[in-house]
């Protein structure tokens, strides 16, 4: 009786300080991403692979998750559209005309899977081949963005140290979401991986004699994928000479000067806040002679971002292009801007 009544109170004494010595519970060591989807939308995932395999031109790089500050996918099929494509290439050479009508209308209802499939093919096959995917490209001109007519073939996983371009083994994650639980992330259907918070940017030179050229011809790609969920700043410095002929005589900065100059497309309806007439009073918009603009996309809209630009959110979500406004003396510019671009976080 009295060994038991001792065990009793020895059980009450030791428990709490046996849960006293207990290890605290450690925190997750896996990975939380921002997986930004083709649709534009943004989920926040914990990824359960500790690694990334990347098969690239010198072998397959296995990369640490952990390390990872971005990754950028590049083109993918879906489930079986790889093998209707080719199937329908195929068909554009086919003896039989409405196999050949037939084959057309599939690869332009495809949209952009059939862009990289019939850009080899009008290389190649009968001239009446050639034509047809002259013809389908020009149909998906008008009906897909640029940007998806000039696909990337290649992921690109961004480390602190290495840029790696490549093609991701894998076809999906796992990952878990706390208001969704387990899921399959499907990389097809992923734009970029980026882990939670961090922040996307950059340094860059703005050549003028490149890109501050008559009729806005070449933008720079600054490579960096924006959201307009996320804040995006743009400083800009430097000068640069907009009447070569006689150096150091008609400068300009990031900000631009008051002489106006047309837009891409020759005429255009007041400067960007809708101030200011093109020259001649024409209609249409008109820009700042050597100032810095931006836009998201090939196609996007043009926007100011002069020598100081903060906003809360871009004004779209996709890749940055830069370029100067030209010279408002019709000829080309020369010097530079120091570019530095922050984005989320």
């Amino acid at each position: 009786m009295v060994r038991s009544v001792l065990a009793a109170v020895f059980a009450v004494v030791a428990s709490p300080l046996a849960r006293a010595a207990d290890p605290p519970p450690t925190a997750s060591t896996e990975p939380q991403f921002e997986a930004r989807f083709l649709d534009g939308s943004v989920v926040v995932v914990t990824v359960s692979e500790a690694t990334v395999a990347v098969n690239t031109r010198y072998g397959k790089l296995t990369v640490p998750l952990a390390e990872v500050k971005k990754i950028e996918l590049g083109f993918r099929y879906p489930d079986g559209m790889e093998a209707k494509v080719k199937a329908a290439v195929e068909d554009l050479g086919a003896s039989d005309y409405s196999l050949r009508e037939d084959a057309q209308k599939r690869l332009i209802s495809y949209g952009e899977y059939a862009v990289p499939a019939v850009r080899a093919a009008a290389a190649g096959g009968t001239p009446e081949a050639a034509e047809r995917c002259r013809q389908i490209l020009k149909k998906l001109g008008d009906k897909v963005s640029s940007e998806k007519l000039d696909p990337r073939e290649t992921d690109v996983v961004v480390t602190e140290e290495l840029t790696i371009r490549g093609k991701i083994e894998t076809a999906a994650f796992k990952a878990r979401n706390k208001y969704f639980g387990e899921a399959t992330v499907n990389l097809v259907d992923l734009k970029e991986f980026r882990p939670l918070g961090a922040k996307a940017g950059g340094s860059f030179t703005l050549e003028a004699a490149k890109y501050a050229k008559q009729g806005w011809a070449g933008w720079y790609d600054t490579g960096l994928e924006v959201s307009k969920d996320q804040p995006l700043e743009i400083s800009v410095t430097g000068q640069i000479d907009q009447w070569i002929q006689e150096p150091g005589r008609y400068m300009a900065g990031p900000n631009g000067t008051q002489a106006q100059v047309p837009g891409p497309g020759g005429a255009g309806g007041g400067l960007p806040g809708g101030k200011g007439m093109p020259p001649g009073g024409g209609m249409g918009p008109v820009y700042q002679s050597g100032a810095v603009y931006g836009r998201i996309g090939t196609g996007g809209s043009i926007f100011k971002v002069g020598g100081d630009y903060k906003q809360a959110g871009a004004p779209a979500t996709g890749k940055l292009y830069l370029i100067i406004a030209p010279s408002n003396w019709g000829n080309e510019s020369a010097g530079e801007y120091k570019v530095t671009v922050k984005s989320g976080g």
